[in-house]
């Protein structure tokens, strides 16, 4: 995936937009939460080695949801892999990445509500959000956007 995102430097210089759903800052957070001290270091190590020559996002977009809405919609994916998660782990790396989402200063970040949308399965939330992402790149309004599609939720 970091192959990936570095070839997204050489490709054609005609063409401006480019989508990724990575983010190799974000990988550190799995790594603090799941190694050991010394498995840490050398991940690290790597992440530094890896992340030298990274383009900068244009926009970072961060779904967030509270823990308990995470942990449901995991458990109705029903993804085999999932299915040991707990609730602790989960909302460890919850905090974790609200916390880096909250302080991430490199790009933009557009923090979006989805405790009561389903980006999925239903298309009119999805579009929403789409709507929401154009406004924001003809407007290119601020470092942290903060978007709630259900304000009454607050």
């Amino acid at each position: 995936r970091v192959k990936h995102v570095q070839d997204f430097k050489q490709e054609d210089i005609f063409s401006s937009s480019k989508v990724s759903d990575f983010l190799l800052d974000k990988d550190m957070l799995f790594a603090k939460v799941t190694l050991s001290e010394r498995e840490l270091e050398l991940y690290m190590q790597i992440y530094n080695y890896l992340s030298l020559d990274l383009p900068t996002p244009d926009l970072v977009v961060y779904l967030q949801a509270n823990t308990e809405t995470l942990y449901k919609r995991i458990i109705n994916r029903g993804i085999e892999m999932e299915k040991n998660i707990s609730f602790e782990y989960l909302e460890s790396l919850n905090e974790c990445y609200k916390d880096f989402f909250l302080s991430f200063e490199r790009s933009p970040v557009m923090i979006v509500n989805t405790e009561s949308i389903d980006l999925a399965n239903n298309i009119s939330d999805f579009q929403l959000l789409v709507e929401r992402l154009l406004e924001y790149f003809n407007k290119q309004e601020g470092r942290k956007i903060y978007f709630n599609p259900s304000p009454s939720l607050l």
